[in-house]
């Protein structure tokens, strides 16, 4: 996703979010086109880095929980929850030889980062 291509929504001022101080709190924008096959549409992406730092927030004391979790050994079979800690934790039922071993739960960095990336997608 191209960072440089947002838009202020006070001024249309073009803006490269990656560029933006810390204590900034305004809202940016930037269009995109969206066609299906006979549908043409445009998408419109807005951002907000105070919405991003809460989400962070959120995102990191739920990693703070899984990891609670897998230090108490207390990790869930069911996670029914779409916002469940339990999400960022991965099972490994076998080893790298491809032979059948314990179950080892384990932090998934690769959930984590895919997370924020949704986040920060949908935003």
């Amino acid at each position: 996703m191209n960072s440089k291509s947002f838009k202020r929504v006070s001024d249309d001022t073009p803006v490269d979010i990656t560029q933006l101080p810390a204590d900034d709190k305004g809202l940016y924008y930037k269009e995109e086109p969206y066609t299906t096959k006979k549908l043409h549409q445009r998408l419109i992406i807005t951002y907000s880095l105070r919405y991003a730092l809460y989400q962070k927030t959120l995102r990191d004391k739920q990693v703070e929980r899984a990891q609670r979790m897998l230090d108490s050994g207390n990790t869930k079979k069911n996670r029914k929850n779409p916002n469940d800690p339990a999400r960022f934790i991965g099972t490994t039922a076998v080893t790298k030889e491809g032979e059948a071993a314990d179950i080892l739960h384990y932090l998934d960095e690769n959930r984590i980062k895919a997370h924020f990336l949704i986040c920060f997608l949908a935003l």
